[in-house]
């Protein structure tokens, strides 16, 4: 793995994950569950069942009104929020909107 600063989101695929970033992205064989384990809380977001993203890389000015999707600021990608979630996310993205870039 890379450093976690770099990681801009993960992608599950039933027992996979792809670690997503600026020019590189790596396919490992653990679920997505395990990897977000490892992973300081602060600042990853579990989004849906198939996503979760590192918030430093949200893009704050575009976050829907009804928190459905949820922009980063790298190439214009949009992430889907579960349903279940869109209360909790934006909450949080709200609360630490200003998360320091360093220490991890």
């Amino acid at each position: 793995m890379r450093h976690v600063k770099d990681l801009v989101f993960l992608e599950g695929c039933v027992n996979y994950t792809w670690q997503w970033s600026d020019g590189w992205r790596i396919l490992l064989p653990r679920m997505i569950k395990h990897i977000m384990d490892k992973l300081p809380p602060a600042y990853f977001l579990r989004l849906h069942r198939q996503f979760a993203v590192n918030r430093l890389f949200v893009d704050q000015s575009q976050i829907l009104s009804d928190a459905s999707k949820v922009f980063l600021t790298t190439a214009g990608i949009c992430l889907p929020v579960s349903p279940q979630r869109k209360s909790q996310i934006s909450h949080q993205l709200r609360e630490n909107a200003d998360l320091p870039t360093v220490g991890m």
